[in-house]
């Protein structure tokens, strides 16, 4: 990477900043080995991206600070490692697009003034990101010069926070735009906003010190999807306590968590086996996985009531073929499994 600052001027602090870096980014242990979905094949990204920028901070004379900061950038990168879903076998899998570009304009703005026994401060950013696919993928691919896909061409955030003596308040609020679904930007998930909540104290002892107080997202309990038919969580409170004492820091919310964990993870469940059989228990209990998010990487685990063992991927095993994306309701008739794929728009059967 080389790059420059140069003061344009001396009682604004006004900066000129320009820098090319060289981007090389080899493929992850996932990206080729996912299962399923991974592709050993992938090769890595390279290319070359560009920067140019202004920035300055200003001091005026109630001690309050306006700093900006406006910054323009390109990239063309040969061989980008882009997840998608696959059409054929209905998860998600990485591969290589030929050539993409990518330019867009970030900018930041953050406002403080102290207050009495306090300081306010303010933080609005704003990002427009076109990244775009140059090369086609197939004959009569229709993604050339469009948007790729799940990449918000806008999103935006403004924070703002208030302390006044050992109290604390901050609403975040964030903007995502609309993000396209399919390569030739003929489908497309709807714009969405969030504002999180965050109130805090802190409490300061001779003995110890720490801090309490509640965090709420979604507060306007917005109905979104990040991803296409995977909705995410509404309105969520969370209570919080930490404390210091002896060099020792203990969160509640934490502990509790922990505690949780180690009671689901007791010894009385037996081992978990990655069979290579297509032989099912003759007791047993099936247990439909949904997969990791943004994956597609659903499957059918069988739990057998005699051994206590936890037999997983059956549905590949005796198919040879993944689930598919978002199993989420398998009914059980005569000698048959019949599965529903969400995403997929799909229903499968098992054996």
């Amino acid at each position: 990477m080389v790059g420059l600052e140069y003061q344009i001027l001396r009682q604004h602090k006004l900066f000129l900043k320009a820098s090319i870096s060289k981007n090389y980014h080899a493929p992850t242990l996932n990206d080729l080995y996912w299962n399923p979905g991974g592709n050993p094949n992938l090769q890595p990204e390279q290319g070359l991206i560009y920067e140019l920028g202004i920035k300055e901070s200003v001091q005026f004379k109630n001690n309050s600070s306006l700093n900006f900061e406006l910054t323009g950038f390109y990239g063309d990168i040969k061989q980008w490692i882009f997840w998608m879903p696959d059409e054929i076998n209905s998860y998600w899998t990485p591969q290589n697009l030929k050539e993409v570009t990518t330019q867009g304009l970030e900018t930041t703005l953050k406002w403080e003034m102290p207050v009495p026994h306090g300081i306010l401060r303010l933080k609005p950013q704003f990002y427009w990101t076109r990244t775009t696919n140059q090369k086609p993928i197939s004959i009569g691919d229709g993604s050339v010069g469009k948007q790729l896909i799940y990449v918000p061409e806008f999103t935006a955030s403004v924070l703002a926070h208030v302390l006044h003596k050992k109290s604390s308040a901050q609403l975040v609020w964030n903007y995502t735009g609309k993000r396209f679904t399919s390569t030739d930007n003929s489908s497309w998930m709807p714009a969405y906003q969030l504002l999180d909540l965050r109130l805090s104290r802190k409490v300061v002892h001779q003995k110890y010190q720490g801090t309490y107080g509640v965090m709420i997202n979604n507060v306007l309990n917005t109905d979104y999807q990040v991803i296409a038919w995977y909705p995410m969580p509404g309105r969520a409170v969370q209570i919080f306590v930490k404390w210091k004492n002896n060099k020792k820091l203990t969160e509640f919310s934490w502990l509790f968590g922990l505690i949780l964990l180690g009671q689901g993870c007791a010894d009385d469940f037996g081992e978990v086996i990655q069979t290579q059989n297509s032989v099912l228990p003759q007791k047993g209990i099936f247990i439909l996985n949904e997969g990791n998010f943004t994956h597609a990487s659903g499957s059918l685990s069988v739990y057998d009531v005699d051994s206590m063992a936890v037999y997983n991927n059956m549905f590949y095993q005796f198919n040879q073929r993944p689930l598919g994306d978002v199993p989420n309701f398998m009914e059980i008739r005569d000698t048959l499994a019949y599965i529903v794929i969400n995403n997929s728009a799909g229903l499968k059967w098992f054996p």
